[in-house]
């Protein structure tokens, strides 16, 4: 049963092209490469819950058919896979069996079927990042009904990780980071509605990022995000767009992502922030992506009435992608 990610069902043109880069390396040349931006991340912090925990928080109450939801990688300094979240806490911390580490390595779905015991049915597949690159495995367990399409629940766990994987920017270090940066800054905002609406809408878009002006203070904190890093500091390029009010853009060290910085304005036209907007580079050419990156950043703009309006509440009617636990 063995599955590539340009197999899955429902995937679009945009999607596929995004894939291809990431398919025709060895996935274990992928998973060897070195993150050009590795200081983005902050390290774990003790007592504080992890992005991958937050991922299996939410999306285990988005899918309540699933009984077990545990997530496999290898923590940056460490030597060997360990379950870094689960929605089961006395599992966290627990060593990755060998099954489940040739799935991560190999991308070759497992499942396993208990039909007498608790009558349960694993199903471990693959984890990925924004672009398709193998940064562990995650195994999921559904309740067991006699006759069921191994198959079936292989493309059902591969939709969820397809979920997961539109979340994760890169690799093990932003599982593990905490889920927010500074826990003062609130979290399921008006400006998150935004966020996971425009991820939506945008198949071709791995990342998008609000930097927005803190009521309270001279900051600019990331309070809205496709990948976590709630609280997060604007840097010096942050400003730089925000104060300057000018659009920025660059390729990642590795040439594979365009990231493209541009200001956020309210209703009155004053500028409250920066928007970060990042596509697949080889997908288009970059002046066609900076057009995207402004219609995309106009459409924001539309909805964004006042500054005060961006850190309200997550609108009771959300978009399905990612629901609140």
């Amino acid at each position: 049963m063995k599955r590539t990610a340009l197999a899955l069902a429902g995937f679009t043109l945009t999607q596929c092209a995004i894939l291809a880069g990431a398919v025709a390396l060895p996935l274990c040349a992928q998973a060897q490469a070195p993150r050009p931006n590795i200081a983005e991340t902050l390290p774990p912090v003790t007592g504080r819950k992890n992005y991958a925990q937050d991922l299996v928080d939410r999306y285990a109450s988005r899918h309540p058919e699933l009984i077990e939801l545990d997530i496999h990688a290898v923590p940056p300094g460490a030597s060997e896979s360990v379950i870094v979240a689960s929605k089961s806490r006395d599992r966290i911390g627990k060593r990755t069996d060998s099954d489940d580490l040739e799935v991560a390595k190999t991308g070759t779905p497992r499942v396993e079927i208990n039909k007498t015991g608790n009558n349960n049915v694993e199903v471990a597949v693959q984890l990925q990042d924004v672009t398709g690159r193998p940064v562990g495995s995650v195994e999921m367990t559904f309740p067991y009904v006699a006759g069921t399409d191994e198959n079936a629940l292989v493309k059902k766990a591969e939709e969820i990780r397809d979920e997961l994987r539109r979340r994760i920017a890169y690799g093990s270090e932003d599982l593990v980071t905490p889920a927010q940066y500074d826990a003062k800054v609130p979290v399921d905002t008006y400006a998150q509605f935004l966020v996971d609406d425009t991820l939506q809408r945008q198949p071709g878009v791995l990342v998008t990022v609000l930097h927005i002006k803190d009521p309270k203070s001279p900051d600019y904190p990331i309070i809205a995000s496709s990948i976590g890093r709630i609280g997060k500091a604007a840097d010096a390029s942050d400003l730089e767009v925000i104060r300057g009010g000018v659009t920025r853009s660059a390729v990642s060290a590795d040439g594979k992502r365009l990231e493209v910085k541009l200001p956020m304005r309210d209703g009155a036209g004053n500028v409250v922030g920066a928007v970060a907007i990042v596509f697949p580079s080889h997908i288009a050419d970059r002046d066609s992506l900076m057009r995207q990156a402004e219609k995309i950043r106009d459409d924001l703009q539309r909805s964004t009435v006042t500054l005060g309006a961006l850190y309200g509440p997550y609108p009771a009617s959300r978009p399905v992608e990612l629901a609140q636990a």
